[in-house]
């Protein structure tokens, strides 16, 4: 059985002048999303020319036999990518782990993806992980991009096998091409349902990041090549004109700058035209002759070494001298070098092997032994190294830094207790892993809202240790509980939170079944995002809706003898850019002078008298709500979080950072809450009714509010 070669095939510079579009897209995105929103479709870009070149490389070679026509191929990915892949991640790890406090809670799950990346499972890994690509917290992974190589890496396991199923080696070329055009559009079709049952039922992280979901993205390089083959020939000249080459390549690059609201219209929209420009382009004129210029075409035939480098440095100067103005022209420079020697290494191993048995023992032992290598030294910076080769203060290696969000020795953490709010809906197997009831006998808390609740998570390991209490925590982000109106006056939001309604609903039926005498119902919401409208007002339809929900679950609570604890609201610095700062980032080192620069890490202070305005009218209809409930507490963190004496409200105390955005407590500002509500907790009058506008340890002095701002209280 041989494999012929496609005539059709051919080397064509035009395609490496448009990776170099892609790449240097995805770098400007990187370094700045202002400066070009869709920059990141640089990477569909990519997926459609690997189709392309792929498929074009397979139909391409010769082979003795379907084993041969495997093994080549799969020796000369493995040449291709990974041994600078390896050097990247190994040398981006130690250096990471250099700069970082192995305190922080980025020093795990980054190595973590570092190790999955060699093995191209990062993408899953990030998909378990339930991390947004595009949230705050990602631009200190150094590794996040590799979940597109996942991507690559496992389409080139599955992609020949289909040209074998094809018939390749037993049929015609042309039967070939014609059964996989078939098999490319039927899959590509599957494909591309996949990611609109996914974006529909609440699977956007699975819809972003699974091979899956992303085949037609592939796919439609691959149409690309088969239409250029048998379509170009025949087409009119007004198709192959310069002109119509050069409106597609600018609408390309318009594309880039459309925002990412409209994330999946422009993905579409790029994948339509890399496909059209793949079919049309020829290198000898028009835009085909500007992209085979030895500019783009240089950068083209070295963006797989620019990508895996780009960021990288770009994360790893984030955590170092920060991307600021003066330091940009050196991150740039770095990045030019590093990719310069990798492109070097890439070529060591691009050069034919003259012995077939060293190919094959370097492909079966040496990628392995190398890969396992790179993981032995990884694990050792996670565990017995962990803080070896830490060049700061080490004065701090053994603080716990962490954000993280889980209970030691539990397995109440992130990962199985918070969702996405398109995540799809939670089981009751779902919820046993965030019970914790070590506590024999006692009562247990049931901490339930949105992601202000699963910012509270650590607070349950001082709950535990108190032997009190038990804890219970699950939330869903952006899902207040009891669900309430959406605000009309915002973007509308009703796709991305429908699912918030019917999982509080069940979650809270499946709750209340369970609890006994004794049991407290937790809720932590972000209630300054929910009852107030833009003017600072009290939203009627939302505080009418939740004045009757909280009246129904305080009497079927009551009629199993637990109780309902809500959380007043806490100091929201709106001002301040929502974004999640690692701890360690924020405190200065020798290799980070510009600290006070670094987005999250200056202190954001507002007046205390501006707070207390606009949360008098949320107060002041929780203690009315709370004396009219006799089963019924709320705890008051606002004047823990902003003591009285203090004149502004501050998103550090100290150089301790309180806040992780916006509007999340940090780990050290959930600290500040554990002891008083403790004290909440074993006070005489926390649970037995009392009469209305009681003083509550750590409440806002309302009354004081009312006189000043009359206007706002309802």
């Amino acid at each position: 059985m041989t494999i012929s070669r496609s005539p059709s095939h051919q080397y064509r510079p035009e395609i490496d002048g448009l990776r170099a579009v892609a790449v240097v897209a995805v770098l400007i995105n990187h370094l700045n999303p202002g400066w070009l929103p869709g920059g990141y479709l640089g990477v569909d870009l990519f997926f459609v020319i690997s189709g392309y070149v792929v498929t074009g490389s397979l139909l391409g070679r010769q082979s003795s036999g379907a084993r041969s026509f495997l093994l080549d191929f799969y020796r000369r990915r493995f040449r291709r990518l990974l041994p600078a892949l390896i050097v990247t991640v190994l040398v981006v790890a130690v250096v990471f782990a250099a700069l970082v406090s192995p305190g922080d809670g980025a020093v795990t799950p980054s190595l973590r993806s570092g190790i999955a990346a060699l093995f191209g499972l990062s993408n899953l890994y990030f998909m378990r992980q339930g991390n947004d690509y595009f949230g705050a917290d990602t631009h200190y992974n150094p590794f996040l991009h590799t979940w597109s190589l996942g991507v690559e890496e496992q389409f080139y396991l599955f992609w020949p096998w289909v040209l074998l199923l094809c018939g390749c080696g037993r049929s015609s070329l042309v039967k070939v091409t014609r059964r996989l055009g078939l098999w490319a559009s039927v899959l590509s079709i599957a494909s591309f349902l996949l990611l609109f049952w996914l974006h529909g039922h609440g699977g956007e992280s699975a819809a972003f990041f699974l091979m899956p979901t992303r085949f037609w993205e592939l796919a439609a390089g691959v149409l690309g090549l088969l239409w250029r083959g048998s379509l170009r020939p025949t087409l009119p000249s007004f198709f192959k004109s310069s002109w119509l080459s050069l409106l597609l390549l600018v609408s390309l690059v318009g594309v880039f700058f459309i925002p990412d609201s409209v994330r999946l219209t422009a993905t579409i929209l790029c994948v339509v035209i890399t496909t059209a420009l793949l079919v049309l382009l020829a290198a000898e004129r028009g835009p085909g002759l500007w992209l085979s210029k030895p500019l783009p075409l240089a950068i083209g035939i070295r963006s797989y070494s620019l990508y895996l480098w780009h960021w990288p440095v770009i994360v790893l100067a984030r955590w170092s001298v920060g991307l600021q103005p003066i330091t940009m022209l050196p991150v740039l420079a770095l990045i030019a070098l590093l990719t310069w020697l990798s492109y070097r290494l890439e070529r060591h191993f691009r050069r034919p092997l003259a012995d077939g048995r060293k190919g094959a023992t370097e492909f079966l032992v040496g990628y392995p032994l190398l890969s396992l290598g790179a993981v032995a030294v990884i694990s050792l910076l996670l565990g017995p190294a962990r803080g070896l080769v830490f060049l700061g203060d080490r004065s701090r290696i053994g603080i716990d830094m962490a954000n993280s969000r889980l209970i030691p020795g539990t397995s109440i953490n992130t990962v199985n207790c918070f969702r996405d709010p398109t995540a799809p809906l939670v089981s009751e197997n779902d919820e046993a892993a965030c019970r914790a009831q070590p506590n024999y006998g006692r009562p247990t808390l049931y901490f339930e809202g949105d992601s202000h609740a699963e910012s509270l998570i650590p607070m349950g390991e001082a709950i535990l240790k108190s032997g009190l209490f038990n804890v219970g925590f699950f939330a869903r982000g952006g899902c207040p509980v009891p669900s309430l109106p959406l605000d009309t006056n915002a973007v509308d939001r009703s796709q991305r939170y429908r699912l918030c309604a019917p999982d509080t609903l069940g979650r809270l039926e499946r709750r209340i079944e369970k609890m006994k005498p004794g049991d407290q119902l937790v809720l932590v919401s972000n209630l300054q995002a929910h009852f107030l409208s833009q003017d600072g007002s009290l939203r009627l339809d939302v505080s009418e809706s939740h004045r009757k929900s909280i009246q129904e679950l305080a009497r079927r609570l009551d009629a199993r003898g637990a109780g309902l604890i809500l959380f007043a609201p806490h100091p929201n610095f709106t001002g301040r850019a929502s974004l999640a700062v690692p701890p360690s980032l924020c405190l200065k080192e020798w290799y980070r002078p510009f600290v006070k620069f670094q987005p999250g890490c200056a202190p954001d202070l507002v007046h205390r008298d501006t707070f207390i305005q606009r949360l008098a009218v949320i107060e002041s209809y929780l203690r009315r709500l709370e004396g009219s409930i006799s089963n019924m507490r709320v705890f008051h963190p606002f004047s823990i979080v902003c003591p009285p004496q203090l004149t502004a409200c501050s998103t550090h105390r100290g150089d301790v950072v309180l806040m992780m955005d916006s509007n999340h407590l940090s780990r050290e500002g959930v600290r500040l809450l554990e002891q008083p509500f403790l004290d909440f907790l074993q006070s005489p009058d926390s649970f037995p009714r009392q009469a209305p506008g009681r003083n509550v340890p750590g409440a806002l002095d309302v009354d004081h509010h009312e006189r000043r701002a009359p206007g706002l209280v309802r």
